[in-house]
């Protein structure tokens, strides 16, 4: 009875070693490298420390991009299709292969880490995001860790967005804050929205960020709950501020311990 589901686990075994042999081949030649280090060893490497990443990956430096939006663009092959659907009905085969979301998010944090350098991917970034794809929010997210030109196209696109798109750009804004402090008067616009639900994600998006919330965006929070509209919320914004002023006096200040 299980002689079906054996050869299906081998199948996928096989195809698995396959594609990676033919992805780490194809990388090799293409990758650029600092000190004799791939690209994406800089980044997908556990052991080293951020600062170290950010080291070598600023050292590649713009010769990054053409590689990071090579990623971000990687699309499921045959062979990783093939094994999300023999993942699906075997479920215990537990392989969990997704090389092409693998690629997406590296090259998310690979602009993440290049920050400014990383600018001259900015009209590239914007073409894709105006697409509103499937991968609309990982180019939202690049955009906006490529410094002050990312920031005018996240702009620009923001103004076009429907009221249902603004969740993606809410929770950009916050997932660049955590490189860029001065994205903080931007998500805090977000919090006076005419849309009520709009306020209300804002709410829940900042609320997410505990012990990373910016102390200018705490101050934002209190303000609103003097002049919030909505009982509901006015009432939320108020135990939010406690929640999130516990978490942000609780926070390391010094070098963190070896």
């Amino acid at each position: 009875m299980n002689q079906p589901g054996k050869q299906y686990r081998w199948l996928a075994v096989g195809l698995v070693l396959a594609a990676t042999v033919l992805i780490a081949a194809r990388l090799a030649d293409t990758e650029p490298r600092f000190e004799d280090r791939k690209l994406s060893a800089w980044l997908d490497d556990p052991t080293l420390a951020e600062t170290e990443i950010e080291r070598g990956v600023r050292a590649i430096g713009t010769n990054a991009i053409p590689q990071l939006q090579s990623w971000l663009v990687q699309r499921p092959s045959l062979s990783e299709r093939t094994i999300r659907r023999i993942d699906t009905k075997l479920e215990y085969v537990g392989i969990g292969y997704h090389p092409s979301i693998d690629a997406n998010f590296r090259a998310m944090r690979g602009f993440l880490v290049l920050g400014k350098l990383a600018s001259p991917a900015v009209p590239w970034l914007e073409v894709g995001a105006s697409r509103k794809d499937a991968d609309f929010e990982f180019y939202l997210k690049a955009l906006v860790a490529c410094g002050p030109a990312g920031w005018q196209a996240f702009d620009r696109l923001e103004r076009r967005a429907t009221t249902n798109e603004l969740s993606s750009f809410i929770g950009t804004l916050a997932f660049g804050l955590t490189r860029s402090p001065e994205l903080t008067l931007r998500l805090a616009a977000y919090l006076e929205h005419p849309d009520r639900p709009t306020r209300a994600n804002a709410l829940m998006i900042v609320r997410l960020l505990r012990e990373k919330c910016p102390p200018e965006l705490l101050e934002s929070l209190r303000k609103r709950a003097q002049v919030e509209p909505d009982d509901e919320l006015r009432e939320a914004v108020k135990s939010v501020v406690p929640e999130l002023a516990k978490e942000l006096a609780a926070k390391p200040t010094g070098p963190p311990v070896e």
